[in-house]
């Protein structure tokens, strides 16, 4: 009897081992995969890499590159290798897969340069790898660079400063910099794929167009410095050490603008910037929209107030206190129709008007009610918070060391090296 079971469990076992093994050759005889490769990494990102969303929901791009480089998933299903003389590739997502000139790979993928080559996506060049994923809806991209921090600064400190301003004002953006985007990493890059963006979003980056000898000196020579402050549960560490082009006379502070407190971030007196800042950032306006303007850019893009219907009135609710009278706007009262009211942070308001921000340039400003319409005028470029960056210009022009600049603008905050 138990000869009998044992004979039968090895004939059924037999006959699975057969039967996964024609599973596994009908999947490698055919040629169409059910389902796109997830790719994912298993470790992860080295603490000294920075990921930059380069594109969101692009269509197709095109890649190319000065010399060889891999692409592969991360289960390595698909690998191909192309050569320096390889022509420009375009990609684009089809049912959910990555498609790269005539191959195609999973969901996911990442371009790897060879030693000492550049990979430029859509004419532009990128230190790194550049990763491709897929969208839920199997038709768009998102373009992720991924490189070591010190390569991403070289490509940051060019883009938000003239990198022909002096060496001391260099170096104390590229360690704003470098603390900003380390401290953005830390705090949201944990649940995605990405830890920043390549726009003012978070800070613009344009890669090696944006490298020049003096920039990399000023990298370099600061190379791994950051600036700490002690945070409210009593721990030291890093804080977004926020920029803007331009005071215009007082900084201003973290918790009014974005509704956070770091001590280094609670506004100075700056006289620096309006010695070198250009006239149209120290003084400008009148910025005028209609009132039916301002209504249905608030209502799309906060949906939530469409029950103001129509905003017949713009008011400040709350105001930074700078002394005679001077500060910027913290929020806006804004109110409807039927008399219902609703409050909006300075900032989102401006950039909700100006999504370039580069018209009504700031929230130092006064607003002057017409028939239909409301003029802003100010003065200042940028949200004010942190270092002011023509201050900082004005600073290094008069002998001043990138620690004293940095002293100056975010003050209580310690340098130390990560």
């Amino acid at each position: 009897m138990l000869d009998t079971i044992f004979k039968h469990k090895e004939l059924i076992k037999r006959v699975l081992i057969i039967l996964a093994f024609g599973c596994c050759f009908v999947g490698c005889w055919k040629k169409q995969v059910s389902r796109p490769v997830a790719f994912e990494r298993k470790t992860p990102v080295q603490s000294n890499q920075i990921r930059v969303l380069l594109h969101d929901n692009i269509k197709q791009l095109r890649l190319t590159s000065m010399g060889g480089f891999s692409i592969k998933d991360s289960l390595m299903a698909s690998k191909a290798h192309f050569g320096r003389d390889t022509e420009p590739l375009e990609i684009i997502a089809v049912s959910g897969y990555v498609k790269i000139g005539e191959r195609m790979f999973g969901n996911g993928c990442v371009v790897v340069p060879d030693q000492f080559s550049l990979l430029s996506v859509n004419g532009k060049a990128y230190r790194g790898e550049i990763k491709l994923y897929t969208l839920d809806d199997g038709k768009s991209l998102q373009v992720i660079n991924q490189l070591h921090v010190e390569q991403y600064l070289a490509g940051v400190v060019g883009a938000e400063m003239p990198s022909y301003w002096g060496q001391q004002a260099l170096k104390a953006q590229a360690i704003a910099a470098r603390t900003y985007c380390l401290y953005t990493k830390n705090r949201f890059g944990t649940n995605q794929k990405w830890d920043v963006r390549r726009t003012q979003a978070n800070q613009v980056y344009r890669g090696v167009s944006a490298e020049t000898a003096t920039v990399k000196q000023a990298v370099a020579e600061t190379r791994a410095m950051v600036l700490t402050c002690r945070h409210r549960d009593s721990t030291r560490g890093i804080f977004p050490t926020y920029y803007s082009s331009t005071c215009g006379g007082h900084t201003e502070s973290s918790y009014n603008t974005f509704g956070e407190y770091f001590p280094p971030l609670n506004g100075v007196v700056c006289g620096h910037c309006k010695k070198t800042a250009q006239r149209n950032y120290l003084a400008w306006g009148p910025v005028t929209f209609t009132d039916t303007e301002i209504t249905a850019k608030v209502l799309v893009r906060y949906p939530s107030l469409a029950e103001l219907k129509k905003i017949e009135s713009i008011v400040p609710a709350k105001t930074s206190n700078y002394g005679q009278g001077e500060g910027r706007v913290v929020s806006f009262r804004l109110i409807g129709k039927d008399g219902k009211d609703a409050y909006l942070k300075g900032e989102d308001l401006r950039l909700t008007l100006d999504t370039t921000g580069a018209k009504m340039k700031s929230t130092f400003c006064k607003i002057k009610k017409g028939k239909g319409t409301y003029s802003f005028t100010g003065k200042g470029f940028g949200h004010g918070v942190g270092m002011c960056q023509y201050g900082a210009h004005t600073m290094a022009r008069e002998g001043k060391d990138y620690k004293q600049i940095l002293r100056f603008y975010y003050p209580t905050a310690v340098l130390v090296k990560h």
